[in-house]
């Protein structure tokens, strides 16, 4: 599945990686069209955030004319640093952090929903790595501590203040 994500912060246009482009075959290759859809032109787009460099997430940098697909953006990569997308594995706060062996109507697998909460909650509370959550309190960007076998969520600090004149 060809990863991309697009923010619209008000002030910039951000993408998160840039799909896989033409590198996982033409049919795959929609991230413009999809962009220029919702009437966002690649040219408009002021930073694209690199997360790593798997071809699903990184082949749409340039397009099949040779071009960057994204010729204005400033270009952000993670260097040592590292994010999770966790995306949609944690619904709510109180209820998947302090109970990751309850289900939701959402876990249509609820015996490997439950695994992958407590895998993923093992890694990122053991590590320290900065997760972003669909669906924690604003700017669902944060960590999460272990306090025994239940976990809690940290949000970070929101100051998003790129120099784009750099």
């Amino acid at each position: 599945m060809p990863q991309a994500l697009y923010v619209d912060t008000g002030t910039y246009q951000v993408l998160i990686d840039t799909g896989a482009g033409t590198e996982l075959g033409a049919g795959l290759a929609k991230l413009t069209q999809n962009l220029q859809s919702a009437g966002i032109r690649s040219q408009d787009i002021d930073i694209v955030v690199i997360t790593h460099a798997h071809p699903d997430h990184i082949g749409g940098i340039v397009a099949p004319d040779g071009q960057l697909t994204f010729p204005n953006a400033q270009w952000i990569t993670s260097e040592a640093s590292q994010l999770i997308v966790a995306a949609d594995v944690f619904f709510n706060e109180a209820f998947d952090l302090e109970h990751p062996d309850w289900q939701t109507g959402f876990d249509l697998n609820p015996q490997q929903a439950a695994q992958t909460r407590h895998r993923l909650l093992n890694q990122i509370a053991g590590d320290r790595t900065m997760v972003i959550a669909y669906h924690m309190p604003f700017p669902a960007l944060g960590y999460v501590r272990s306090w025994g076998d239940r976990y809690e969520w940290e949000p970070v600090l929101w100051q998003f203040e790129p120099d784009l004149h750099q």
